[in-house]
Order: C-alpha cells, then sequence, then structure tokens
C-alpha cells in the first residue's frame, strides 16, 4: 500500500517544464508571494524547498550543515540589510555560500586551475573574434 504521506519526487526536466509555464515569465513561481513583495508589502517569502529526484551538484547541500554550524549566517542581520522583498537575506548568503563550493569542487575534480581556465576562455575568444 503506497504512503499517504509521500511526496512525488520531480525531475530536472519536470521543473524546468513547470518554470517555464509560470504565469508571470520563466521560473517565477509563486506568485501569491511575488506580487506583495513586489509592491513591498511582504517582508520576505519563506523558503520552500521540495523533494527532487536529480539535483545537478547536488553533493554541495551536504556541506550546508557544517556552513550553518560553522555561523555562516551569524552576523548577517545585524551587519547586512536588504529592503524587504521576495528573497530573504540569509537565503542570498546561502546561496552565494553554495555556489563557490560548486566552483570549488569543480576546480578540484577536474584539475583545472583558475589560470589554465582563463588560458582556453582566452583561446576560445580568440577564435571567434577571427571568424
Amino acid at each position: 500500500m503506497a504512503d499517504p504521506t509521500a511526496v512525488a519526487l520531480t525531475t530536472l526536466s519536470e521543473r524546468s517544464w513547470a518554470d517555464s509555464q509560470a504565469a508571470m515569465g520563466y521560473g517565477t513561481t509563486r506568485p501569491l508571494d511575488r506580487v506583495p513583495a513586489a509592491c513591498g508589502r511582504l517582508t520576505r517569502a519563506q523558503l520552500a524547498f521540495v523533494p527532487a529526484a536529480d539535483v545537478p551538484q547536488g553533493g554541495v547541500l551536504l556541506a550546508l550543515p557544517a556552513l550553518l554550524t560553522e555561523g555562516l549566517l551569524r552576523h548577517t542581520r545585524p551587519h547586512y540589510q536588504l529592503p524587504p522583498g521576495y528573497y530573504p537575506l540569509e537565503s542570498l548568503f546561502l546561496y552565494l555560500a553554495l555556489l563557490a563550493l560548486v566552483r570549488f569542487f569543480f576546480f578540484a575534480v577536474t584539475g583545472i586551475g583558475i589560470d589554465e581556465l582563463l588560458f582556453w576562455f582566452r583561446i576560445a575568444k580568440n577564435k571567434r573574434s577571427r571568424e
């Protein structure tokens, strides 16, 4: 018998399709939060995590408890402010920290250093400028 409390997992393709069908434009889901935020009537929208079957680079989420334990968000409110809006300040710090981890792991796994990466970008840029 199926568990009635179980939530269906979504795939990356399903989430991308749902984002493309959003009434307010690509990726602008949750309009009941976004409209009041745009009018300055919502201090911040609650973060909403949904179960997913596949999350590219999702392994960096395993670092989230360690980041929070080490105090990633400890000084955000006393030292930084944002005007009321859709994204709370803490979500921006989490986003930047996770983005940095994804980049770090990319360089660690591929063995490519930033100098090598910039070298290949310059070559590609020069090649495109000649065409």
